[in-house]
């Protein structure tokens, strides 16, 4: 059961985003799709539950209403897939490599924003991660040495809540 923001991790975020796109839905279906996502159960499940059934399980909806993102978070680690990352807030210390790559992924974060794509969560997902990639670093490695860069933004969509991703990334 997902009872926060927190409990979705980037790649369910953007999953959902590109289901509830489908501008065909119906309120009804939009419906039944939160509320599978938020209880885990299948779609069919939701559509057989009683009507009292599925209004109790759509307050558990609610906190999907809101998307308050901390502006006071100061990050300096996390903890992703049990491992402990350091988190480069101070862009004096980035080097000239990590700086070009956060501003392309930057500015291809708000161009992917601004597109009409009706499957554009995949895309978003990836550049996300690929931010945070930045400026989230394997403890005692360098920017991209030593480390699959890849693998850490896999770990990154699969692992990382939707909200702690957009606090990291209100810092910059």
């Amino acid at each position: 059961m997902k009872k926060s923001w927190r409990d979705v991790t980037i790649d369910e975020y953007f999953n959902l985003v590109d289901r509830l796109s489908d501008e065909g839905l119906t309120e009804y279906e939009r419906e039944v799709i939160l509320v599978s996502f938020v209880t885990g159960l299948d779609e069919d499940k939701v559509w057989d539950m009683t009507i009292g059934e599925f209004k109790a399980n759509q307050l558990n909806t609610a906190f999907m209403k809101e998307f308050n993102v901390a502006r006071d978070c100061n990050f300096k680690t996390i903890q992703l897939a049990g491992e402990k990352y350091d988190v480069c807030t101070d862009l004096h210390n980035f080097t000239v490599a990590q700086y070009i790559d956060f501003q392309t992924f930057y500015a291809q974060r708000h161009t992917s924003n601004l597109q009409a794509d009706r499957k554009i969560g995949r895309n978003n997902a990836n550049i996300l991660a690929s931010l945070l990639a930045c400026f989230i670093i394997p403890r005692g490695h360098g920017y991209a040495e030593g480390y699959d860069v890849n693998d850490l933004k896999r770990k990154i969509i699969n692992g990382l809540d939707i909200l702690t991703a957009e606090e990291l990334l209100f810092f910059f």
